[in-house]
């Protein structure tokens, strides 16, 4: 959405706007996650790695079911554009509470709390941008919304795109690799690839340089493969261990650079902690495939 903006020659705030709402919109559908955090409990009892696992299995009986069906995205683009226009908080509040209801008599209570909050973050998001033509927001709440499940093809299991009719495009999960450990890196690598283009775009937009703002200390990331031992070996179904200890390594090298050079620019940090785990990531490649 950055890229399009800067393509059509806005000028910088809206364009960082423009991005930032179809971050936002893109992220809305896994709000069904929040269900699986009442797993939280069972950090008291199994520790960290036992409520990783409590905390996936407790997410796969809601996560990637309603709030991922390309039906109810349209849907959810409709009524958002519409409220957008209207202005309407009764409109609002009727929807909502009609998506709660509708998914309580279709599935259960749990899928109309959830699908009642998706709706009403989306109206609150909906809200915030109220500064933009209708035009532009329906296409940025379009892209956001409707492109998310697509992603989802390549990790966990696949969305039900049609939900709640039971017909499915995809089976499976779409897979590069056999080995599941190459397979993970593929499609983190992705992920990780992603974030570099929307740094970049970022950094286009905002005119500043991220070469400029890379630091000597986000080599230490290279020094994450003498812990790679102790690392089980990471596929898509535990992918969290390996993720979470990249990101702790990212975070210490932020924490570095903020003490010891008194950086206080953010966009420094973000860029050395994006370099950080791309390095620590390809540090665990080279050592599991040597």
């Amino acid at each position: 959405m950055g890229l399009f903006a800067l393509y059509k020659g806005w000028e910088k705030d809206k364009c960082l706007k423009m991005a930032l709402a179809a971050g936002m919109f893109a992220l809305l559908p896994d709000i069904d996650i929040i269900y699986a955090w009442k797993e939280i409990l069972t950090l008291f009892n199994t520790g960290f790695y036992g409520f990783t696992e409590s905390f996936w299995a407790a997410s796969q009986s809601v996560h990637r079911g309603v709030t991922h069906s390309l039906i109810a995205l349209l849907s959810a683009v409709i009524a958002f554009t519409i409220y957008h226009k209207t202005r309407s908080k009764y409109l609002a509040a009727g929807i909502t509470s009609l998506a709660g209801i509708t998914g309580f008599l279709t599935q259960s209570v749990l899928t109309g709390v959830i699908l009642a909050l998706f709706m009403a973050t989306g109206f609150y998001i909906t809200h915030r941008l109220e500064s933009i033509s209708l035009s532009e927001f329906s296409l940025v709440s379009g892209i956001g919304l409707l492109l998310h499940p697509f992603g989802d093809l390549f990790t966990g299991t696949p969305p039900q795109l049609l939900y709640p009719s039971s017909f499915s495009f995809v089976e499976s999960r779409l897979v590069f690799f056999t080995d599941p450990v190459l397979n993970l890196f593929a499609v983190y690598g992705i992920e990780l690839s992603l974030v570099w283009v929307s740094l970049l775009v970022y950094s286009k937009i905002d005119e500043r340089s991220v070469k400029l703002n890379l630091n000597r200390f986000s080599i230490l990331g290279l020094a994450y493969i003498f812990f790679a031992e102790v690392i089980r070996q990471p596929t898509l179904s535990t992918s969290y261990q390996f993720v979470s200890s990249v990101i702790i390594t990212g975070l210490a090298v932020v924490f570095i650079l903020r003490k010891v050079e008194e950086d206080k620019n953010y966009f420094s940090w973000i860029v050395n902690f994006v370099a950080v785990m791309s390095l620590s990531s390809a540090a665990y490649l080279i050592y599991y495939l040597v």
